[in-house]
């Protein structure tokens, strides 16, 4: 095979296997109550700002794998 096929097998390949990772972390977040905003679903960090005393928030999964993170902002420690 000739080193230009080789080489471009090579990237698809690579390309192929590098866009299948899969992250754990919560997502399909939906705010229902309340009011906060989720950053960053489908990725390895994932943060959530709530800006009301309470909110609630329905997840189609909520997972959190090693290397991951999920952060929740809330307005005081009472929320």
């Amino acid at each position: 095979m000739p080193f230009l096929q080789r080489l471009l097998l090579y990237i698809v390949s690579f390309s192929l296997l590098n866009s299948s990772v899969v992250w754990a972390n919560p997502v399909g977040g939906a705010v229902v109550g309340g009011e906060a905003t989720i950053a960053g679903q489908g990725t390895a960090d994932v943060q959530i700002n709530q800006t009301t005393d309470r909110a609630i928030i329905n997840w189609n999964s909520f997972d959190i794998d090693k290397g991951e993170k999920t952060t929740f902002q809330q307005p005081n420690q009472n929320s």
